[in-house]
């Protein structure tokens, strides 16, 4: 069966409306992404569903017949970097953390049962009763909030290796944190760590990605969910619901999570 005109820009119109949702998921879960290098994952896919955008409109706007081949070659369908990098800015605006990025961390020696991450923010010690570091077995998340109007956060998670979070603890001075973490003891004693977090997770995802770009947006989705904190699980939940609603009403457009 030949598809009509009104078929094709149905489909167009269903494509659109397709990636407008994936675009505002994607926008809003760089509002609360705290992990400098999720982000540039999540800033990567969004100019690719951008660029994806404006190629679906102008199909929908000239058929294949009306335009000569000579021109489609010169047409470009890639958004100018300042149009995305705009879009960015008002998303950055929203957050509320900044990510602390700079910081040094060290171990005890040989089977030693200790951890220490050391993070220098001047002036901390005069806000000590607003500074708070939660643990889980495979995760920290220090919050230094009001420190001269700025909130600060520092969160890891996958860590390398567990921690026995009730024995962790964190020490607040007069311009610097010193977290440590009480590592789990093995068979053989306590394990020396390469890494503060574990990274072969993000890297499987970036591998696929480039083998699948799709399935690489949906695996690195999900892997977020499992390992994001509660604010970041809420805004995946409701996109992945607002995700499955759409395709119910309209089988054929959207990705499945």
């Amino acid at each position: 069966m030949t598809a009509t005109n009104s078929d094709l820009d149905k489909m167009g119109t269903e494509a659109l409306t397709s990636l407008d949702a994936d675009i505002s998921e994607f926008k809003e879960l760089l509002a609360n992404v705290k992990s400098k290098r999720i982000r540039t994952m999540l800033e990567s896919n969004l100019e690719t569903l951008v660029a994806e955008k404006e190629k679906e409109k102008f199909a929908g706007e000239k058929t294949p017949q009306s335009i000569p081949v000579e021109r489609c070659e010169e047409v470009s369908a890639t958004p100018t970097a300042k149009t995305v990098s705009n879009e960015l800015k008002v998303e950055e605006k929203k957050k509320r953390w900044k990510s602390i990025q700079s910081f040094a961390w060290d171990q005890d020696g040989y089977n030693g049962k200790n951890l220490y991450i050391y993070v220098t923010l001047k002036g901390v010690g005069d806000v000590k009763e607003h500074v708070s570091c939660d643990f889980t077995k495979d995760s920290l998340d220090l919050q230094v909030e009001n420190l001269k109007g700025v909130d600060y956060r520092l969160f890891k998670k996958p860590l390398c290796h567990e921690i026995d979070a009730g024995k962790s603890k964190f020490r607040v001075k007069q311009n610097k944190v010193v977290i440590t973490l009480r590592k789990v003891e093995g068979k053989y004693g306590y394990d020396h760590w390469a890494d503060l977090v574990e990274k072969k997770k993000l890297q499987s995802s970036l591998n696929k990605k480039k083998d699948d770009p799709t399935a690489g947006i949906m695996d690195m989705m999900k892997q977020m969910y499992d390992e994001g904190d509660d604010q970041m699980k809420k805004t995946i939940g409701e996109a992945m619901l607002k995700s499955r609603q759409e395709r119910l009403n309209n089988p054929d457009t959207g990705f499945e999570m």
